[in-house]
């Protein structure tokens, strides 16, 4: 084991960190199915006879006009050195390539994870009360988004992974384009990098999977073997060209999203969120701490005081501790069981929060931020959950409003509107500055898939439209009539 690994205090080993957190359970398939895979190397080997080569050459262009392609698959190993199976290969482009202002790229709408779509001008907190539902559409099932996933949307193009098929549908009218194979695993939400698109992964490899949208071409990066699952599933970010991503519990990674060349790796002991990056540092968080990181070379700058030590009642659904932080101009925040934190961007190590707030109840998602204010939703089932609005430089109260069941994905921004889903599928929308009370009503909500079951929902917001999707597999775009 590295020698540089981050501990959190009181343990001596990263072994003995593991052993904590996985008391109580029989087996990591209590938290999530294990599903394993067995490997073999790829034939990398190329042909060295001229005329053969030449054969293939003429070969492939022809296949290419026909709209046949093949394509080699390659696989990068990490620090452990293991090769996987060969992956499997879409027979056509995922086409149209491209994006554009407004469309959500990352899972948390930028790389500061701030869940803001600022690009959005259609909807507002005058109009949003016109929303209806313009198609609906259903598949075999979606994905797992009570782990924090969701979906992206880009140039017309909404991608999200099932776990074994990357799903590519039309936002026009719902019709799903590709079914694209995929290995088992590979859930998290997706981030859309020019014609690549990325996910990772939940399984005991933990990596991280590049999808070529222009040729359909499978690059399996990164061989961690991940010896705790059950927990929610960290998606990959990108900043200026480079993507970073977790293999949880073990380090944090960065790589070239043109090469997919690994440029360098981070041993951090309890590191499980989806990252952020601003101004050349990343921030990442685990079960007790809190790290910013130099996002160029992965040096440590600092880490948090350490908080509380987790849930991890025998049973439970979750193991709780930090979520994806978000980065605004001054702190960078972040719910952790019960709190919201809000961190200095520049700070010592270790580094103490500038400020705190407490809710009723614990958080199970992240949080968004906007227009001077810090926004979060508890998810406590069986109670009274709420939404709450904060002041991002003091902490201080702002609103709040009572939701109507537990909220497991984080709060969406656009155009002044706060769009909120719950663990029953309900989509609601407030106005994001408040509405001049203490405790505010949701301005339009939707309960066309309530029927008092877990439904689970996430939901973007792009070009007029606010789509939603469920873990059934349900799609629903809401738009103004006409649009």
């Amino acid at each position: 084991m590295p020698q540089d690994i981050e501990l959190p205090e009181g343990y001596a080993s990263a072994g003995e960190f593991w052993q904590n957190i996985d008391e109580g359970y029989a087996s990591a398939g209590e938290f999530w199915p294990s599903r394993r895979r067995s490997g073999q190397r790829a034939n990398s080997k190329r042909e060295s006879n001229v005329a053969l080569l030449l054969l293939m050459v003429l070969g492939i262009g022809l296949l290419s006009t026909l709209g046949i392609f093949y394509v080699e698959v390659v696989h990068i190993t990490g620090r452990h050195g293991q090769s996987q199976a060969p992956l499997p290969v879409a027979q056509t482009p995922l086409l149209p390539l491209g994006a554009a202002p407004g469309d959500w790229l990352e899972p948390g709408f930028d790389a500061q994870n701030t869940n803001d779509n600022v690009y959005e001008h259609t909807l507002d907190a005058q109009n949003v009360t016109g929303l209806s539902s313009l198609w609906q559409a259903s598949l075999p099932y979606g994905p797992a988004i009570g782990y924090n996933i969701a979906f992206a949307v880009a140039h017309g193009i909404i991608y999200f992974s099932n776990g074994d098929h990357l799903i590519v549908m039309n936002t026009q009218a719902g019709q799903v384009l590709r079914n694209m194979p995929l290995p088992h695993g590979y859930v998290s939400t997706p981030v859309v990098v020019g014609d690549q698109l990325f996910l990772t992964s939940w399984d005991e490899n933990d990596n991280l999977l590049a999808v070529n949208l222009r040729t359909g071409a499978l690059v399996q990066i990164g061989s961690f073997r991940s010896t705790v699952s059950g927990l929610d599933v960290p998606a990959p970010v990108a900043a200026n060209g480079l993507v970073y991503a977790v293999a949880q519990l073990q380090e944090l990674y960065a790589i070239d999203a043109q090469t997919d060349r690994m440029l360098w790796q981070k041993p951090l002991a309890d590191v499980t969120t989806t990252p952020a990056v601003a101004d050349g540092v990343i921030y990442v968080g685990g079960f007790q701490h809190l790290y910013a990181l130099d996002a160029r070379t992965g040096a440590l700058l600092w880490q948090s005081q350490r908080q509380s030590s987790g849930d991890t009642q025998s049973g439970a659904e979750y193991i709780s501790g930090f979520y994806p932080p978000v980065v605004g101009p001054q702190y960078v925040y972040a719910t952790e069981d019960q709190q919201i934190l809000a961190y200095p961007r520049h700070c010592a190590n270790p580094c103490a929060p500038a400020w705190s707030f407490r809710a009723a109840y614990v958080f199970r998602s992240s949080l968004a931020l906007a227009d001077g204010l810090v926004y979060a939703a508890t998810g406590d089932w069986g109670t009274s959950d709420t939404l709450y609005a904060l002041d991002w430089l003091s902490g201080r109260l702002r609103w709040s409003a009572a939701t109507n069941a537990a909220v497991v994905t984080a709060p969406i921004i656009a155009n002044g509107v706060l769009y909120l889903t719950d663990w029953y599928a309900d989509l609601e929308a407030y106005t994001a500055s408040g509405c001049g009370a203490g405790a505010c009503q949701p301005i339009w909500s939707s309960r066309l898939l309530d029927n008092g079951v877990d439904e689970r929902a996430a939901s973007r917001v792009v070009g007029g439209r606010c789509y939603m999707l469920t873990t059934s597999g349900r799609v629903i775009a809401f738009g103004l009539q006409g649009t």
